[in-house]
């Protein structure tokens, strides 16, 4: 009996992990995130027009004589 082989040739084999390895998470897919920039963008341009609108009737209600606010304007 000759046992020659060295211990080395057993190393082709890859233990499996041990259970207490720490594993890297998986990266999620987030194809939702395109559209939530269109939103962001939307939502800014929405802000800069009512800011907008918001200081025309502040000059619309300051140019009035005091007596009656102007009418609700809803846009």
């Amino acid at each position: 009996m000759q046992f020659t082989q060295s211990i080395g040739a057993c190393s082709q084999y890859k233990r499996p992990p041990s259970p207490k390895a720490i594993k890297p998470r998986p990266r999620v897919k987030r194809p939702w995130l395109p559209h939530l920039e269109e939103n962001k963008t939307n939502w800014k341009a929405r802000t800069h027009r009512d800011a907008e609108l918001r200081a025309q009737l502040s000059v619309v209600h300051d140019s009035s004589n005091g007596e009656e606010p102007p009418a609700r304007v809803i846009v």
